[in-house]
């Protein structure tokens, strides 16, 4: 009795040690981390070649569906820098990289239509496949519409158009149309 004893106390305290020294060390890894910051863009954590590529990317995209001649694009890509803080003169419309949707949020009234626009953009993402590019939020200066774009790995773009309406609890958001492929 005294050996099983023995042998269940002893094996108590490794794994009491074990589990003791796993949460040291994530404590240790996690306070090594850079936090990102709220204001924080995700442009400014990626290499600037995922950068160029992407910029190249969302400008086929809006070039594709004839979106540059309402967006007035005069300085070409180098306008689409994905900061929600700055707008394209003359444009309708706020560029939003996908990353960084959760600065979109500040501008809706309530936790409801954040949860509703963001089952709205999941729901979109479907349409997303594996290789595709990451997709591009164009974002109406109400915020009551965004339209997506994205680069299929396969070259071709597609525009899915988010839009919103009053409902019983307020802003519902819901994917607007079909989505378009070209």
């Amino acid at each position: 009795m005294n050996k099983r004893m023995l042998l269940v106390s002893f094996s108590v305290a490794i794994l009491c040690g074990v589990g003791f020294g796993t949460v040291l060390n994530i404590e240790g890894v996690s306070a090594k981390k850079e936090k990102i910051r709220p204001e924080a863009k995700m442009r400014d954590y990626r290499s600037a070649e995922t950068n160029e590529k992407l910029d190249e990317s969302w400008k086929k995209s809006i070039g594709k569906f004839g979106l540059n001649s309402s967006l007035q694009l005069t300085k070409g890509i180098n306008s689409i820098n994905a900061n929600l803080e700055k707008s394209i003169t003359g444009s309708e419309y706020t560029f939003v990289d996908y990353a960084d949707h959760q600065h979109i949020w500040g501008n809706f009234e309530n936790h409801i239509e954040q949860n509703s626009f963001l089952d709205a953009l999941r729901a979109a993402m479907t349409n997303h496949n594996i290789g595709d590019y990451e997709p591009i939020l164009l974002v109406n200066q109400d915020v009551t519409q965004t339209i997506m774009l994205f680069e299929r790995e396969n070259g071709k773009s597609v525009k899915i158009v988010l839009s919103s309406k009053i409902g019983n609890e307020g802003k519902e958001w819901f994917i607007d149309g079909p989505v378009e492929e070209k």
